[in-house]
């Protein structure tokens, strides 16, 4: 039985979101979101910030549910470290050091880098 709430999830997918130019299949992100963190973590790197939404459509803890490989001590180190970075983002939006124009951008960047790096994932674009 699946957690995923596919309602919830297409709901997602068909609202518009006015700030960001692209837009999202919330359900294809949720059908392939296991092999996304896997394969992120492995090569230590992040899923864009705009796919943790998909996560509100999931009965539990994601993270829980999934078995993350073992990386070594550098890979845990570069994730940390753009955790980090990705936090200062963050940090720097919400206090309002950063414009709504600059923020969403950010997230479009991500998006389109992850893209880029793992383009066999390109469906999560419509």
């Amino acid at each position: 039985m699946s957690k995923w709430n596919y309602e919830r999830l297409e709901e997602m997918t068909n609202t518009d979101n006015e700030y960001i130019n692209i837009k999202l299949n919330y359900t294809y992100i949720a059908d392939n979101y296991e092999d996304m963190l896997i394969k992120t973590y492995t090569d230590g790197n992040l899923t864009p910030t705009l796919f943790d939404d998909v996560e509100l459509a999931y009965d539990g803890k994601i993270l829980k549910d999934i078995q993350l490989p073992q990386i070594n001590d550098d890979v845990k180190k570069t994730i940390d470290e753009k955790k980090k970075a990705r936090k200062v983002v963050e940090l720097k939006h919400f206090s309002r050091d950063m414009t709504h124009q600059d923020w969403f951008k950010h997230l479009e960047d991500e998006v389109c880098e992850f893209l880029e790096k793992y383009p066999e994932f390109g469906d999560v674009i419509i």
